[in-house]
């Protein structure tokens, strides 16, 4: 391959780009090279393996160009599970659109290496002007232990348009124990709506892994309680990455006390289209 015959000058300490064939890019310092594999260090991603195979183009850089190896398409990816999101953010710059079912569509953006903020809305005005829920979500996240621990804290401010309901408050804090590409995140929210509190939380569990180069299984679990009922919801699938893009697909699964002998799952399928700084 041409990735393996026009680097063989490449020496370990130095400053490289990595070019994958699915787009990914990554960038940092290199500190082993041979014919099956190329191993770099970064500050954002720690020490990562790339093999040889998957590699389209490697190339020196300026010292003054990397800071870090820069998150690709799959560490955008990453960040969000089927539905929610874990503690994990955007860098500064780094973007993507989703749309989930057809009707939900959110645009999320890095606006500093840790402050993202999200845009969601279900046009329904587009069916004879119907109600139309909108909602923004400012989001602040932070490593405890690189690649172990993260936090983020947000908050969900949602309303519906052509309705005189009132504005509904969603914060929540969240944590994510393991790296971008396997982990488990543990969530809590209460609601406040009509100038009230609800007093009984909102709490998620989350987890992904990746099992191949452009796929990653995922869970997600959303449940309410007052202590003697329960409502919630349980998704479970996939997340493939496709090019650039991904294609995530699964069941939703609604589940509540009077109902929980019966099993009802809805299709679930969703798309992200990433769009990042890293050129």
């Amino acid at each position: 391959m041409r990735a393996q015959e026009s680097d063989s000058t490449q020496d370990a300490d130095s400053l490289v780009r990595v070019e994958m064939y699915d787009g990914n890019e990554f960038r940092g310092v290199l500190v082993a090279i041979d014919e099956e594999k190329v191993v770099l260090k970064s500050n954002a991603l720690g020490q990562i393996t790339l093999y040889r195979k998957y590699i389209k183009k490697i190339e020196m850089v300026d010292s003054l160009e990397v800071k870090a190896a820069k998150p690709g398409y799959s560490e955008i990816h990453s960040t969000r599970y089927l539905f929610t999101s874990s503690a994990y953010g955007l860098e500064k710059g780094d973007s993507y659109y989703q749309n989930i079912l057809v009707f939900y569509n959110q645009y999320n953006v890095g606006i500093t290496d840790r402050f993202s903020m999200s845009f969601g809305i279900l046009p329904f005005f587009l069916i004879a002007g119907s109600p139309t829920p909108v909602g923004v979500t400012p989001k602040y996240s932070f490593p405890v232990a690189k690649d172990k621990v993260n936090l983020s804290v947000g908050v969900l401010i949602g309303d519906i348009i052509g309705e005189n309901n009132g504005i509904i408050a969603l914060p929540h804090v969240t944590a994510t124990f393991g790296s971008r590409e396997k982990n488990v995140s543990i969530g809590m929210g209460y609601v406040f709506a009509d100038g009230q509190l609800v007093p009984y939380p909102v709490i998620n569990f989350s987890g992904l892994i990746k099992v191949s180069r452009r796929t990653f299984l995922m869970t997600e679990n959303h449940i309410i309680s007052d202590g003697s009922y329960i409502v919630g919801l349980s998704i479970v699938g996939a997340k493939s990455i496709i090019s650039k893009a991904a294609l995530s697909y699964g069941l939703g699964i609604p589940f509540t006390t009077d109902y929980a002998s019966e099993i009802i799952a809805m299709p679930w399928i969703g798309l992200t289209i990433p769009f990042t700084n890293n050129n």
